[in-house]
């Protein structure tokens, strides 16, 4: 993961638009109909702006992505600490396997690459 983050490009999808979004929280406007970003109208419940929120003034109005991505980082390795924990728990596969959540794609891409809301 801290190689993604050093090494990799960013994928620039959604975080750009999701920073437009929040800014027009942030100016006054809780009009969702006037909330808008470079992908559309805003289409994220209200938990959504206030995290991004936070994320847009930690992170120098959307601008640090470097940041934001260590940000995610840590929400990622929370995110994996819990579901380890479920399934050591469960007991529903071989301990082995679990290096597999450790080793996909998809959770790194979500997480550091794009940084979705779905992380």
């Amino acid at each position: 993961s801290v190689l993604i983050i050093t090494k990799s490009r960013y994928t620039e999808i959604d975080w750009r638009a999701y920073m437009q979004e929040v800014q027009g929280v942030i100016q006054g406007q809780y009009n969702y109909s006037k909330l808008r970003g470079g992908t559309g109208p805003l289409v994220y419940p209200a938990g959504f702006v206030w995290i991004f929120s936070v994320l847009w003034y930690v992170c120098d109005r959307g601008a640090n992505i470097v940041k934001a991505q260590w940000i995610f980082y840590g929400i990622y390795l929370l995110t994996l600490f819990v579901v380890l924990r479920i399934y050591i728990r469960a007991k529903l596969a071989p301990a082995w396997s679990l290096i597999l959540l450790c080793l996909s794609k998809r959770i790194h891409s979500i997480y550091m690459l794009r940084m979705f809301n779905d992380g």
